[in-house]
C-alpha cells in the first residue's frame, strides 16, 4: 500500500541528517542509536513512508519489545504518517503492514518468514538490543526476517551479557552504529530536557533474628547481605525515607502545571504499598499501570498520557520506549540496579523541553549510574574469563529480617550537567564500587562452599556451551585471536591457570573428570578388541616368566 505523497519532511535537523545518511549507504542492514525522546520512531516511520513510496518495498514489519510499545507505534503510524499497522499477517488490503513483539516472532518465526518472502519487506526493529544472537529472540528474529531489509533502533546499544546483537555490525568486538545522536546533543538542540537528579539521603535501622538492631546511613559503604536488608528498609512504603522523597516530589511537581509523575517500584505488591502511601499524601489516589491488570494496565497508562492526572505508579510497564511526553518527574523505588534499565527510565522524562527531576536513594551504586547513564558505551564483547561474575545485579532480599525504620532528606538537587563536572562524585561511587569488589573477593577466598558452588554451575553452562559444534569453532578462533594480538591477554590468563592449578579442590575435580572420562572410554571399547597389552595395567610389555 502507498500511504500517500510526502508533503515536507517536518524532520528535526538530526532526523534529516540520518535520514539522508540512510538512503546514501543503501545498506540492508542499519543501526540508528538515538537517545530516548530524541525521535527515533518519527524517523523510522518516515523512512518506511518513502521506501513504501518509491516501491522499494511492499510491506513494513514492526517489531517491538512489548505489546505497548507496539500499540504505541500503530498509533504513531496512523495519527503522523496515515498508515494503519495491522497486528496478524491475513490482514486486509489497504493496511501497510503488520506489527508484532520479538516475543511473538520467536513462537512462530517461519510464519513471519514467509510472511517476509512474500513480499519486499522492511523490517523495523525497535529496542534491537533485546534480540541477542544464540539467545531464543535473536536466533528466531534471524530466521524471520532474513530476506527482509532491516533497520534497527535502539537507545541503549549494549547488552548485560556478551552475545552479539543479532543483525549488528561489530568491529574489533564491539558495536558500531551506523549512526549516532546523544542526549547532550539532544539538550543542545532543545529536543529533551536538562536531567536534574535530587539525591536523598537518610538513615535505615534493622533486626536480624538473633543479632543485635543496625542503624546506618544509606551512603555508608557496608557488605553486600546488610546492604540488602537496608535497600529494604529504605524502600519500605511505610517508611519514613518513601514518605519524605515522595512529599518532596509532589511538592516539586505541583510547582509545573500539567506536568505528570512516575513512581518506578520493585513488585507489584510495593507498588501497591506505595500508590497508598501516595494517595495518604496527596489525597487522589494516583494510577496504576502493573502487569496483573493485564489489558487494563495499557488502557491505564493511555488515559494517564492525555489526562491531567498527577501520578502513576509502576514496576517496569512505564520504561523502555514509553512515550508520555508530561513526565517531568520520577522517583526510582526499585532494587532494580543495571545501567540498562536504569538509563531507559531515565529517558521516560527526558522528553519534551524544560527541567526534569528523577530522584534517587543515595546510594552509591545508583550514584553512579546517575553520574555516569548518558555515557552510552557501545556494547563491547568479552572473554569468558572477565565476563564471568561481573557486571551489576539486583540486590538480593534478605530473609528473617524485621524492619525498624528510616528516614530521608535531600541532600543535592545538583542538575545533570554540573553532576557529571563532579570527580567527587563519581570517585565517592567508584570507591564504593571496590569496596563491594573487596568484599566479594574476602568472601571468596573464606568461603569453599561458594566457591564450589560456582564451578559447579560455571562447569554445566560450558558443558552446554561446549556441546554445540559451531560454538566450540566461533571460540576457538576468537581465542586463537586473542591469544595472537594481546599479549595482556595472555598474560592474564596464564595468571588465572596458575591459580586455578593451585586451589586443591579444582585439582581434585579435574581428577575426577579425567578419571570419568578414562572409564567411559573404556565402557565404550568390547572386551573383545582389547589386547592382553591394552588390558594390561602397566604402561610397558609384561616381561615373560
Amino acid at each position: 500500500m502507498s500511504p500517500g505523497p510526502i508533503v515536507g519532511t517536518g524532520l528535526r535537523t538530526w532526523q534529516q541528517a540520518a535520514h539522508d545518511h540512510y538512503f546514501a549507504t543503501d545498506r540492508q542492514d542499519y543501526l540508528l542509536q538515538a537517545t530516548p525522546g530524541g525521535g527515533k520512531t518519527k524517523l523510522g516511520l518516515y523512512i518506511a513512508r518513502r521506501l513504501l513510496n518509491e516501491g522499494k518495498i511492499g510491506r513494513i514489519v514492526m517489531i517491538a519489545p512489548s505489546i505497548v510499545i507496539k500499540r504505541q507505534w500503530q498509533e504513531d503510524a496512523f495519527t503522523h504518517f496515515g498508515m494503519s499497522l495491522c497486528d496478524r499477517e491475513d490482514y486486509e488490503s489497504g493496511v501497510a503492514g503488520l506489527v508484532t513483539t520479538y516475543q511473538e516472532v520467536a513462537g512462530v518465526p517461519e510464519k513471519f518468514s514467509r510472511y517476509c518472502e512474500q513480499d519486499a519487506a522492511l523490517a523495523i526493529l525497535d529496542e534491537v538490543h533485546h534480540a541477542g544472537e544464540k539467545k531464543s529472540w535473536g536466533n528466531t528474529l534471524e530466521q524471520a526476517v532474513q530476506t527482509a531489509r532491516r533497520l534497527a533502533l535502539t537507545g541503549t546499544p549494549f547488552r548485560t551479557d556478551n552475545h552479539k546483537i543479532a543483525f549488528v555490525n561489530y568491529m574489533d568486538g564491539t558495536c558500531t552504529p551506523d549512526y549516532v545522536y546523544t542526549y547532550r546533543e539532544a539538550v543542545r538542540d532543545g529536543y529533551c530536557r536538562n536531567m536534574n537528579f535530587p539525591r536523598f539521603g537518610g538513615m535505615a535501622s534493622w533486626q536480624r533474628e538473633g543479632e543485635a538492631a543496625k542503624e546506618v546511613a544509606i551512603s555508608s559503604r557496608i557488605p553486600r547481605k546488610e546492604r540488602a536488608a537496608m535497600v529494604q528498609a529504605v524502600l519500605d512504603p511505610n517508611g519514613g525515607f518513601v514518605k519524605s522523597m515522595l512529599g518532596h516530589a509532589n511538592e516539586r511537581l505541583s510547582e509545573m502545571p500539567g506536568a505528570g509523575g512516575l513512581v518506578l517500584a520493585d513488585s507489584i505488591e510495593h507498588a501497591r504499598g506505595l500508590a497508598k502511601t501516595l494517595e495518604d499524601l496527596t489525597g487522589v489516589k494516583p494510577v496504576m499501570a502493573t502487569s496483573d491488570l493485564k489489558g487494563a494496565a495499557w488502557k491505564n497508562i493511555c488515559n494517564f498520557r492525555e489526562s491531567d492526572d498527577r501520578w502513576i505508579v509502576t514496576v517496569r510497564m512505564v520504561s523502555e520506549g514509553v512515550d508520555i511526553p508530561r513526565l517531568r518527574v520520577v522517583c526510582y523505588l526499585t532494587k532494580y540496579c543495571t545501567d540498562l534499565f536504569f538509563q531507559q527510565a531515565v529517558g521516560r522524562a527526558s522528553r519534551g523541553t524544560g527541567e526534569a527531576y528523577f530522584y534517587v536513594p543515595d546510594i552509591p551504586e545508583i550514584k553512579l549510574l546517575a553520574a555516569t547513564c548518558f555515557d552510552v558505551e557501545p556494547h563491547e564483547l568479552k572473554p569468558d574469563e572477565i565476563v564471568a561474575g561481573g557486571g551489576r545485579r539486583e540486590y538480593s532480599p534478605p530473609t528473617a529480617v524485621e524492619i525498624l525504620g528510616s528516614t530521608g532528606f535531600l541532600v543535592s538537587e545538583t542538575p545533570f550537567v554540573q553532576k557529571m563536572d563532579s570527580e567527587e562524585l563519581i570517585e565517592d561511587a567508584q570507591l564504593a564500587s571496590k569496596h563491594r569488589k573487596a568484599y566479594l573477593k574476602a568472601r571468596w577466598d573464606a568461603d569453599p562452599e561458594l566457591r564450589k558452588r560456582v564451578n559447579e554451575r560455571s562447569d554445566a553452562c560450558r558443558k552446554v556451551r561446549l556441546a554445540d559444534p559451531e560454538y566450540r569453532k566461533l571460540a576457538n578462533e576468537q581465542k586463537r585471536d586473542w591469544w595472537a594480538a594481546d599479549p595482556e591477554f595472555r598474560r592474564r590468563k596464564r595468571e588465572y591457570e596458575k591459580i586455578r592449578r593451585a586451589d586443591p579442590e579444582y585439582r581434585r575435580r579435574k581428577n575426577e573428570q579425567k578419571r570419568a572420562q578414562r572409564a567411559a572410554k573404556k565402557q565404550t571399547v568390547p572386551d573383545s578388541l582389547m589386547g592382553t597389552e591394552t588390558k594390561s595395567s602397566s604402561r610397558f610389555p609384561q616381561r615373560p616368566d
